[in-house]
């Protein structure tokens, strides 16, 4: 199900905080053996189709159409960190224009 820019805000800034974690994991052994039975990666985030295409609209980019919302996919770290400071911009912004 589709978000709203806070809760995507959110979901993405909690899937970066794994990422960040599994990164420092994977420094040693036991960490990296703990990322792959856990699934989670260093580099990508994982993400439905509908939130990846959210994702890439906040970039202004327009997903490829073999993108299909209950898909599940990998959205690069980079990405995820744009989208991330994009929205946090596009909410504080909002917040300011109602005062």
């Amino acid at each position: 199900m589709p978000h709203d820019e806070i809760d995507l805000h959110n979901f993405l800034k909690v899937r970066y905080a794994a990422a960040l974690q599994a990164a420092k994991r994977a420094s040693w052994f036991g960490g990296r053996w703990f990322n792959s039975l856990s699934g989670e990666d260093p580099d990508y985030i994982p993400i439905s189709g509908a939130h990846l295409t959210q994702t890439l609209a906040v970039k202004g980019l327009t997903p490829p159409d073999f993108i299909v919302p209950r898909g599940k996919y990998l959205l690069r770290l980079d990405y995820a960190e744009k989208a991330i400071v994009l929205l946090l911009e596009r909410i504080t912004q909002r917040e300011t224009d109602h005062l």
